[in-house]
């Protein structure tokens, strides 16, 4: 099994208003592929507040 972090985004909550989720502060979301037998299997993703606190983690398969 391989995990590399692919990539983070800097969320900005009130840039949009008419987004779909709005959390009410911005937070900053890391992206890890999740890759097995060298195939992807989904993405892994960490949420967490601009102070470093884990919020919510979410995995997506393919």
């Amino acid at each position: 099994m391989e995990v590399n972090l692919n990539g983070v985004g800097l969320f900005i909550d009130a840039w949009n208003k008419d987004s779909y989720i709005q959390y009410g502060y911005d937070y900053i979301v890391s992206y890890l592929p999740v890759i097995y037998n060298e195939e992807e299997l989904g993405t892994y993703k960490l949420f967490f507040t601009l102070d470093g606190e884990i919020w919510d983690d979410t995995f997506s398969s393919l």
